[in-house]
């Protein structure tokens, strides 16, 4: 959450978000490509049993 808030905070500037955080740029990527992943995950698990996940 402290990552996100940051993220947020910066505007989607990584490289500020990253130095707020004392991480690597690097760091702060793998964190949002992950984040991104488990929402697309959790919405997947969420959505009506027989609606069919639909990717444009």
């Amino acid at each position: 959450m402290r990552t996100l808030a940051q993220y947020l905070d910066h505007g989607g500037n990584y490289d500020g978000t990253a130095e707020s955080l004392t991480i690597h740029r690097s760091t702060l990527r793998y964190r949002s490509t992950r984040l991104n992943l488990h929402v697309a995950t959790r919405a997947w698990r969420l959505r009506p049993h027989a609606a069919p996940f639909h990717v444009p």
